[in-house]
Protein backbone atom coordinates (compact mmCIF):
# COMPACT_ATOMS: atom_id res chain seq x y z
CA UNK A 1 0.00 0.00 0.00
CA UNK A 2 1.73 3.41 -1.15
CA UNK A 3 0.31 5.16 2.08
CA UNK A 4 2.08 3.50 4.35
CA UNK A 5 5.80 4.39 2.65
CA UNK A 6 4.42 8.18 3.27
CA UNK A 7 6.71 9.78 5.07
CA UNK A 8 3.67 11.40 6.97
CA UNK A 9 2.12 8.00 7.70
CA UNK A 10 5.11 6.33 8.83
CA UNK A 11 5.78 9.40 11.04
CA UNK A 12 2.64 8.87 12.54
CA UNK A 13 2.69 5.49 13.00
CA UNK A 14 6.03 5.23 14.69
CA UNK A 15 4.69 7.71 17.36
CA UNK A 16 1.64 5.78 18.14
CA UNK A 17 3.89 2.83 18.27
CA UNK A 18 6.22 4.20 20.66
CA UNK A 19 3.89 5.72 22.55
CA UNK A 20 1.46 2.31 22.86
CA UNK A 21 4.67 0.31 24.18
CA UNK A 22 5.53 2.92 26.79
CA UNK A 23 2.21 3.55 28.11
CA UNK A 24 1.93 -0.15 28.59
CA UNK A 25 4.78 -0.19 30.07
CA UNK A 26 4.42 1.67 32.38
CA UNK A 27 0.88 0.94 33.39
CA UNK A 28 2.27 -2.96 33.72
CA UNK A 29 5.22 -1.58 36.06
CA UNK A 30 2.32 0.38 37.98
CA UNK A 31 0.57 -2.94 38.68
CA UNK A 32 3.51 -4.92 39.98
CA UNK A 33 4.51 -1.75 41.97
CA UNK A 34 1.30 -1.91 43.18
CA UNK A 35 0.82 -5.08 44.15
CA UNK A 36 4.17 -5.32 45.83
CA UNK A 37 3.61 -2.23 47.74
CA UNK A 38 6.05 -0.25 46.06
CA UNK A 39 6.22 4.07 45.21
CA UNK A 40 5.35 4.03 41.49
CA UNK A 41 5.11 8.49 41.84
CA UNK A 42 4.20 9.45 38.45
CA UNK A 43 3.72 6.35 36.89
CA UNK A 44 0.00 6.71 36.01
CA UNK A 45 0.47 10.22 35.11
CA UNK A 46 2.67 9.66 32.74
CA UNK A 47 0.61 6.99 31.12
CA UNK A 48 -1.98 9.18 31.01
CA UNK A 49 -0.70 11.42 28.76
CA UNK A 50 1.17 9.33 26.74
CA UNK A 51 -2.60 7.97 25.98
CA UNK A 52 -4.07 11.15 25.72
CA UNK A 53 -1.03 12.04 23.07
CA UNK A 54 -1.89 8.93 21.37
CA UNK A 55 -5.61 9.93 20.50
CA UNK A 56 -4.63 13.30 19.53
CA UNK A 57 -2.29 12.12 16.72
CA UNK A 58 -4.89 9.51 16.03
CA UNK A 59 -6.81 13.13 15.22
CA UNK A 60 -4.21 14.17 12.72
CA UNK A 61 -3.67 10.81 11.30
CA UNK A 62 -7.78 11.75 10.50
CA UNK A 63 -6.76 14.92 8.97
CA UNK A 64 -3.93 14.06 6.90
CA UNK A 65 -6.40 11.09 5.81
CA UNK A 66 -8.89 13.66 4.82
CA UNK A 67 -6.45 15.17 2.02
CA UNK A 68 -6.91 11.71 0.06
CA UNK A 69 -10.72 10.30 0.89
CA UNK A 70 -12.70 8.31 -0.53
CA UNK A 71 -15.51 10.45 0.00
CA UNK A 72 -14.70 14.12 1.49
CA UNK A 73 -17.58 13.98 3.67
CA UNK A 74 -17.07 10.38 5.24
CA UNK A 75 -13.63 11.59 6.05
CA UNK A 76 -14.84 14.82 7.58
CA UNK A 77 -17.14 13.19 9.71
CA UNK A 78 -14.44 10.81 11.21
CA UNK A 79 -12.38 14.06 11.82
CA UNK A 80 -15.19 15.47 14.40
CA UNK A 81 -15.74 11.69 15.69
CA UNK A 82 -12.15 12.14 16.84
CA UNK A 83 -12.73 15.84 18.01
CA UNK A 84 -15.56 14.67 20.25
CA UNK A 85 -12.97 12.05 21.21
CA UNK A 86 -10.40 14.19 22.15
CA UNK A 87 -12.53 15.83 24.61
CA UNK A 88 -14.27 12.84 26.19
CA UNK A 89 -10.96 11.18 26.93
CA UNK A 90 -9.58 14.77 28.36
CA UNK A 91 -12.21 14.43 31.21
CA UNK A 92 -11.96 10.24 31.34
CA UNK A 93 -7.76 10.40 31.80
CA UNK A 94 -7.27 13.76 33.87
CA UNK A 95 -10.46 14.61 35.65
CA UNK A 96 -12.98 12.21 38.22
CA UNK A 97 -15.92 13.65 35.96
CA UNK A 98 -16.07 10.25 33.97
CA UNK A 99 -19.77 11.17 33.55
CA UNK A 100 -19.08 14.26 31.35
CA UNK A 101 -16.54 12.51 29.20
CA UNK A 102 -19.21 9.59 28.34
CA UNK A 103 -21.66 12.36 27.59
CA UNK A 104 -19.44 13.54 25.57
CA UNK A 105 -18.59 10.13 24.03
CA UNK A 106 -22.24 10.10 23.08
CA UNK A 107 -21.65 12.92 20.07
CA UNK A 108 -18.85 10.71 19.08
CA UNK A 109 -20.82 7.59 18.50
CA UNK A 110 -24.19 9.90 16.78
CA UNK A 111 -21.52 11.33 14.34
CA UNK A 112 -20.50 7.32 13.75
CA UNK A 113 -24.13 6.45 13.08
CA UNK A 114 -23.86 9.21 10.55
CA UNK A 115 -21.16 7.99 9.27
CA UNK A 116 -21.87 4.56 8.75
CA UNK A 117 -25.94 3.54 8.48
CA UNK A 118 -27.92 6.76 9.28
CA UNK A 119 -31.08 4.30 9.32
CA UNK A 120 -29.56 3.55 13.01
CA UNK A 121 -29.18 7.53 13.85
CA UNK A 122 -33.12 7.48 15.32
CA UNK A 123 -32.00 4.82 18.01
CA UNK A 124 -28.77 6.67 18.79
CA UNK A 125 -30.66 9.78 18.88
CA UNK A 126 -33.31 8.59 21.51
CA UNK A 127 -29.99 6.74 23.47
CA UNK A 128 -28.34 9.59 23.96
CA UNK A 129 -31.21 11.94 24.81
CA UNK A 130 -32.15 9.33 27.60
CA UNK A 131 -28.09 9.64 28.73
CA UNK A 132 -28.08 13.28 28.82
CA UNK A 133 -31.73 14.01 30.31
CA UNK A 134 -30.11 11.26 33.20
CA UNK A 135 -27.14 13.44 33.18
CA UNK A 136 -28.83 16.41 33.55
CA UNK A 137 -31.21 15.10 36.72
CA UNK A 138 -28.19 14.17 38.75
CA UNK A 139 -26.90 17.82 38.65
CA UNK A 140 -29.78 18.66 39.99
CA UNK A 141 -30.66 15.88 42.71
CA UNK A 142 -27.90 16.21 45.50
CA UNK A 143 -28.57 12.39 46.36
CA UNK A 144 -27.53 11.26 43.12
CA UNK A 145 -30.68 8.79 43.06
CA UNK A 146 -33.96 8.01 41.83
CA UNK A 147 -36.86 8.90 44.77
CA UNK A 148 -38.92 6.05 43.58
CA UNK A 149 -36.39 3.46 42.60
CA UNK A 150 -33.00 4.41 44.70
CA UNK A 151 -31.42 1.61 43.60
CA UNK A 152 -30.75 2.77 40.28
CA UNK A 153 -28.66 5.76 39.96
CA UNK A 154 -28.52 8.03 37.02
CA UNK A 155 -25.33 6.68 36.17
CA UNK A 156 -26.04 3.27 35.87
CA UNK A 157 -28.69 4.77 33.18
CA UNK A 158 -26.14 6.94 31.29
CA UNK A 159 -23.46 3.65 30.78
CA UNK A 160 -26.46 1.70 29.79
CA UNK A 161 -27.22 4.20 27.07
CA UNK A 162 -23.72 4.77 25.95
CA UNK A 163 -23.53 0.70 25.66
CA UNK A 164 -26.67 0.87 23.26
CA UNK A 165 -25.00 3.35 21.58
CA UNK A 166 -21.92 1.33 20.89
CA UNK A 167 -23.26 -1.42 20.19
CA UNK A 168 -25.57 0.15 17.68
CA UNK A 169 -22.53 1.85 15.87
CA UNK A 170 -20.59 -1.45 15.35
CA UNK A 171 -23.55 -2.78 13.75
CA UNK A 172 -23.77 0.43 11.56
CA UNK A 173 -19.93 -0.27 10.84
CA UNK A 174 -20.86 -4.00 9.24
CA UNK A 175 -23.89 -2.90 7.48
CA UNK A 176 -22.32 0.17 5.92
CA UNK A 177 -21.95 0.54 2.06
CA UNK A 178 -18.07 1.46 1.33
CA UNK A 179 -15.15 0.02 -0.03
CA UNK A 180 -13.87 -3.44 1.32
CA UNK A 181 -10.47 -1.60 2.88
CA UNK A 182 -12.66 1.10 4.35
CA UNK A 183 -15.60 -1.19 5.74
CA UNK A 184 -12.51 -3.69 7.02
CA UNK A 185 -11.03 -0.72 9.06
CA UNK A 186 -14.14 -0.13 10.26
CA UNK A 187 -15.47 -3.12 11.54
CA UNK A 188 -12.11 -4.38 13.30
CA UNK A 189 -12.06 -1.06 14.59
CA UNK A 190 -15.32 -0.97 16.50
CA UNK A 191 -15.11 -4.61 17.17
CA UNK A 192 -11.75 -3.47 18.97
CA UNK A 193 -13.71 -0.54 20.95
CA UNK A 194 -16.36 -2.60 22.02
CA UNK A 195 -13.91 -5.26 23.26
CA UNK A 196 -11.85 -1.57 25.23
CA UNK A 197 -15.45 -1.15 26.68
CA UNK A 198 -15.91 -4.62 27.74
CA UNK A 199 -12.90 -4.49 30.15
CA UNK A 200 -13.64 -1.04 31.03
CA UNK A 201 -16.85 -2.47 32.25
CA UNK A 202 -14.70 -4.83 34.20
CA UNK A 203 -12.36 -2.67 35.81
CA UNK A 204 -15.06 -0.59 37.13
CA UNK A 205 -17.46 -3.38 38.14
CA UNK A 206 -14.60 -6.13 39.61
CA UNK A 207 -13.07 -5.11 43.34
CA UNK A 208 -10.59 -3.07 43.43
CA UNK A 209 -6.94 -4.81 43.68
CA UNK A 210 -8.61 -8.03 42.08
CA UNK A 211 -6.27 -9.89 39.24
CA UNK A 212 -9.49 -8.67 36.98
CA UNK A 213 -9.49 -5.80 37.57
CA UNK A 214 -5.80 -5.27 37.17
CA UNK A 215 -5.82 -7.20 34.06
CA UNK A 216 -8.89 -4.96 32.35
CA UNK A 217 -6.79 -1.48 33.43
CA UNK A 218 -3.84 -2.88 31.02
CA UNK A 219 -6.15 -4.30 28.22
CA UNK A 220 -8.78 -1.78 27.81
CA UNK A 221 -5.72 0.55 26.28
CA UNK A 222 -4.42 -2.15 24.47
CA UNK A 223 -7.69 -2.34 22.39
CA UNK A 224 -8.28 1.14 22.54
CA UNK A 225 -5.44 2.64 20.32
CA UNK A 226 -5.29 0.18 17.54
CA UNK A 227 -8.76 0.50 17.43
CA UNK A 228 -9.22 4.44 17.20
CA UNK A 229 -5.94 4.35 14.66
CA UNK A 230 -8.32 2.08 12.60
CA UNK A 231 -10.80 4.55 12.13
CA UNK A 232 -8.77 7.19 11.46
CA UNK A 233 -7.55 5.29 8.77
CA UNK A 234 -10.61 4.19 7.63
CA UNK A 235 -11.42 7.32 5.40
CA UNK A 236 -8.73 6.56 3.06
CA UNK A 237 -8.87 5.89 -0.43
CA UNK A 238 -7.03 2.53 -1.11
CA UNK A 239 -8.05 2.67 -4.83
CA UNK A 240 -5.85 5.11 -5.18
CA UNK A 241 -2.87 3.32 -3.67
CA UNK A 242 -3.50 0.75 -5.84
CA UNK A 243 -4.02 2.23 -8.83
CA UNK A 244 -0.28 4.17 -7.92
CA UNK A 245 1.42 0.62 -6.80
CA UNK A 246 0.38 -0.29 -10.54
CA UNK A 247 2.26 2.53 -12.46
CA UNK A 248 5.50 1.76 -13.59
Amino acid sequence: MRFLREKKFLVLFGINAVLYVIFIALDLIGLYAEKHSLPSPGLNAASNVLKYAGIVSCLVLAVLVARRPWQRQDARLQIVILCFTVGADFFLLFTSRFTIGICIFYGAHLVALRRYWPKLLFVGVAAAAAGLLMFLFSLGEPSGRFAAAPDVSPSLVIYICYVLLIICVTIAAFLSERPWANKTLSKVGMCLFLVCDFHVALFNTQPAGSSVSAVAFVLMWVFYLPAQSMLALSAHDFSVARQDAGNP
